[in-house]
């Protein structure tokens, strides 16, 4: 299955993300002391023999970090993770050194999270849109769909066939999150994913 389209419930990526990898409105739970024991996509798929991974800078829990050490502290349930600040350009060749290590017939759950754009806006030379905030925005939004091209380039070279269609690849928020679940080829559903 694809994904085309999937919405930010709130601006705040700490909110974002905890409802995104748990299905539920994190916010007024969070808010109200509840939700930190909720399942995650990562836990859930884990059962059914994924593999998981994910690739995220530390700032995903900012925002409000007291009322997220639970998820924080639990990884978001993914079994592996490489938590730390790297450009998107980067993040393609971690996906692809995890993928190396999988054997192909596991079934696999990635996720990405791209900080770029966010602030401070970078200028990025090979983006020159000018030299205002929302040029330099710009720049890391074009930046930050480069970054998911060559995550998607990775993974179709590790993994050829595992999905039918692209997951979409434009970043237009302050956080920029790409998933893939990849099965082997006997399997029929296949899933790509993407989050701004």
């Amino acid at each position: 299955m694809v994904f085309d389209a999937a919405y930010s419930p709130t601006p705040h990526t700490s909110y974002a993300v905890t409802s995104v990898m748990t299905g539920k409105y994190m916010r007024p739970l969070i808010l109200q002391g509840l939700g930190r024991d909720s399942e995650t996509w990562a836990d859930h798929l884990r059962r059914y023999g994924y593999r998981t991974a994910a690739f995220y800078p530390p700032a995903v829990f900012f925002i409000d970090a007291e009322r997220f050490g639970a998820f924080r502290d639990r990884g978001l349930d993914f079994e592996y993770r490489k938590v730390e600040f790297a450009p998107a350009a980067a993040r393609a060749g971690q996906v692809r050194a995890y993928l190396d290590g999988v054997p192909a017939d596991r079934r696999v759950f990635i996720w990405v999270h791209l900080f770029e754009p966010h602030e401070p806006y970078e200028p990025h030379p090979e983006h020159p849109f000018g030299d205002r905030d929302v040029d330099r925005y710009d720049a890391e939004i074009a930046a930050a769909d480069e970054g998911i091209g060559a995550i998607v380039a990775a993974v179709r070279a590790v993994r050829p066939g595992r999905w039918r269609s692209s997951p979409p690849t434009t970043a237009r928020s302050s956080a920029s999150t790409a998933g893939v679940t990849m099965e082997p080829p006997s399997t029929k559903s296949r899933c790509a994913c993407r989050s701004s």
